[in-house]
């Protein structure tokens, strides 16, 4: 728990480093800032280290290469047999980072060309979060992080034309607690050492229109750093040595002040600012204008703050319980080591020697003579404590939404089937919801980020481009293609199925028996692995046509011509009509050009003339409200109509 006590002296500090960084100076006062938030932030290093430790089994489990390196460290134990701490948050992360939440872009309905770059934005985003394995490294990490610490925090920057995605470690991202007293900060700092040669990429090359000098006077900055013993209150004790030469960077973003600017787009003269130093050192490594409205920061909550930026986590919930448990334990534990092997009544002024008796683990009792020695076995404690040392770890878990099922990995008793096993999996993840919902807002954010590293990388160097990864191969979309004035990001998840493929097989079946998919959707929705070959072969003319039909509908005017393809007397020709009259329904709704409209009516027409030359053409049933015939077994085919 945080204790506060009285700094004399206390008051306002001018740190307004944002206001006075250039000609590559300024950087005493963005160290002086960093010094003094972090001195006034102790409490909360302290925090995450002993949560870290909690989750970890045991006090000095971290003091190889996580929160400290000292030379002297020795590898200690863990001493927690009964992590409910680590139980909690591991199951956390399990049911909360299986999901992928997809963001999409969403524009005004009436403009066509700005409806077709939403999409081609949306598929840019899962483009971006499939090439930097989003979903794989990252986002069980955070989830993880924002469990423990109570915040998990990823960072989106930009190598040249590539977007990258760092995790940051949480103690390392400092706020004001004043400036964030209502939540958002106007300011942020990242404090984190870096390896020298990437330093010197990174921040010592000479910059066009820069004097060498300038330059010469960053790689000595970054050069004496790193080669100064580092301090005794960040990562290790001064006595530590290193094989390794590392330099110790300060970030720090300053949002403009006319915040109604950037919502509205306007011009204007932004006071952003974004800076880059060297600790202790007066050299600005980068001083340049910030022009965005939110940190290049992804901070994801388990719990929201009363106030300020930072919430709480899963971990600080159950310490309480945690140390209960430890104590009930250990008290188990004593009354083995005490009782466990029996021990020896003696009557006093017998014959026996003690020593003859005593091996240092066997108690021996003295009681009175004239009874004969005797042996016991007594209960280590009483049965009540060994219930109440196993019902504490339940208690602990319940009292934070989770079964002792689930963390295990265990099944209910007689919930078998994939429909009972995904409802008793909705029912308790209802109790996290609120967590589930800041995991899809920082899902949100990550792509707004995204979108503002492409808007960047285009800015500088004309283009950026991105392999989106799609059912037959990559396709490739570039930055000028998707761009967007005005847009909104919602986010959905990948799929309303069940995770598991029991579930998701009896879901199916259930929409399939109430006639509201057909057996072409039942197979191509299924994915299964194993029977993924047979199934694309099943499903691929279906998948033909509608490749074939958005084709049309999202083509350029001028493109039309090379993107049109006839339909084919190979595939089921009136289930492409009918397909064709959706799409051109949906597109005439949406505003789609009339050349492609007429596009769609040739496709349809193209159809409509090899149904009529089809030797086997039956008349088509008239359109209505009329049930479908029997489906039969989605696995096996139609049943046969009676002649």
């Amino acid at each position: 728990m945080r204790t506060t006590s009285n700094i004399a002296g206390a008051g306002c500090v001018d740190t307004q480093w944002y206001l006075d960084t250039k000609d590559g100076l300024g950087g005493d006062k963005l160290t002086t800032t960093m010094g003094h938030i972090r001195e006034r932030t102790r409490w909360r290093r302290d925090a995450d280290r002993f949560h870290a430790e909690r989750y970890a089994g045991g006090p000095g489990v971290l003091d190889i290469g996580a929160m400290s390196a000292t030379s002297n460290t020795r590898y200690t134990p863990s001493t927690t047999p009964r992590n409910v701490c680590k139980q909690a948050t591991d199951t956390m992360v399990a049911k909360v980072a299986k999901h992928r939440p997809l963001p999409q872009v969403l524009t005004a309905r009436g403009s066509w060309g700005d409806q077709k770059r939403a999409r081609k934005q949306t598929q840019l985003l899962d483009g971006v979060f499939h090439k930097t394995r989003f979903f794989e490294q990252h986002a069980p990490d955070c989830v993880r992080d924002a469990c423990v610490f109570g915040r998990g925090i990823v960072r989106v920057y930009e190598d040249r034309k590539r977007i990258c995605v760092e995790r940051v470690v949480p103690w390392e991202l400092y706020v004001d607690d004043w400036d964030a007293r209502y939540g958002e900060p106007r300011n942020i700092y990242q404090c984190r050492t870096m390896d020298l040669g990437v330093a010197f990429a990174r921040f010592g090359a000479k910059r066009e229109g820069e004097e060498q000098d300038v330059a010469d006077a960053r790689k000595k900055a970054l050069y004496d750093a790193s080669s100064s013993s580092p301090g005794d209150d960040w990562d290790w004790e001064g006595s530590n040595d290193s094989t390794v030469l590392r330099v110790r960077i300060i970030e720090a973003y300053h949002l403009c002040d006319d915040e109604s600017a950037h919502d509205d787009d306007e011009e204007h003269e932004c006071t952003g600012r974004h800076c880059v130093s060297v600790y202790g050192s007066d050299v600005m490594l980068v001083s340049e204008a910030y022009e965005e409205a939110i940190f290049p920061y992804a901070v994801m909550s388990y719990s929201k703050p009363l106030a300020g930026y930072f919430g709480t986590g899963l971990v600080e919930q159950l310490e309480g319980w945690q140390a209960a448990v430890d104590e009930q334990f250990e008290k188990v534990q004593d009354g083995h080591h005490m009782l466990g092997g029996g021990m020896l009544l003696v009557p006093i002024g017998s014959d026996i020697v003690d020593t003859s008796l005593h091996n240092g683990v066997v108690p021996i009792i003295k009681h009175q003579p004239g009874k004969p020695p005797q042996w016991v076995t007594p209960a280590p404690v009483h049965p009540a404590v060994y219930q109440r040392e196993r019902d504490m770890p339940i208690d602990a878990l319940a009292e934070a939404g989770l079964s002792q099922t689930s963390t295990q990995a265990q099944h209910q008793p007689g919930i078998e089937s994939g429909i009972a096993i995904q409802t008793m999996d909705d029912i308790e993840s209802e109790r996290h919801v609120i967590f589930g919902r800041a995991y899809e807002s920082w899902c949100l954010t990550v792509a707004r980020l995204f979108i503002a590293s492409a808007a960047r990388i285009a800015k500088r160097y004309g283009d950026m481009a991105v392999s989106v990864p799609m059912k037959g191969g990559l396709l490739k979309l570039s930055w000028k293609d998707v761009k967007l004035k005005d847009f909104q990001l919602r986010v959905y998840p990948t799929s309303l199925l069940p995770e598991q493929l029991a579930g998701r097989l009896d879901k199916l079946k259930m929409l399939f028996e109430a006639q509201l998919i057909d057996r072409q959707t039942f197979l191509q929705q299924l994915d299964a692995p194993d029977l993924n070959a047979e199934l694309d072969l099943d499903t691929a003319a279906r998948m033909n046509i509608d490749e074939k039909l958005e084709a049309i509908r999202d083509a350029d005017e001028d493109e039309l011509e090379e993107v049109y393809r006839s339909p084919s007397s190979y595939q089921d020709f009136r289930w492409a009509q009918k397909r064709a009259q959706q799409v051109f329904n949906k597109a005439e709704s949406d505003g789609c050009p009339e050349a492609n409209l007429d596009a769609l009516r040739e496709f349809m027409a193209e159809c409509q003339t090899l149904i009529d030359n089809d030797p086997a053409s039956q008349p088509a049933p008239p359109m209505g409200p009329a049930m479908p015939p029997p489906m039969g077994d989605p696995m096996v085919g139609p049943v046969p109509m009676a002649a």
